[in-house]
């Protein structure tokens, strides 16, 4: 397992990759479509966080609350 990639409402009815591998888009029920960045899956996750706290401009602990 690489990682969850939770965002979707509702079952996901289609996937595709891109041809450099890159990138994965999903589709569902949510009538949502999604592009998910798989780089950032091989990513250690000290170097997420600092993405996340950088992309947000808090700390991820702080976003999530109590």
């Amino acid at each position: 397992l690489q990682g969850i990639l939770a965002g979707h409402s509702d079952r996901v009815s289609a996937v595709a990759f891109s041809p450099d591998g890159r990138w994965l888009w999903t589709g569902g029920w949510d009538r949502v479509v999604r592009r998910w960045d798989l780089d950032a899956l091989d990513q250690p996750a000290e170097v997420l966080v600092r993405a996340l706290s950088a992309a947000w401009g808090l700390d991820p602990a702080d976003a999530l609350g109590p």
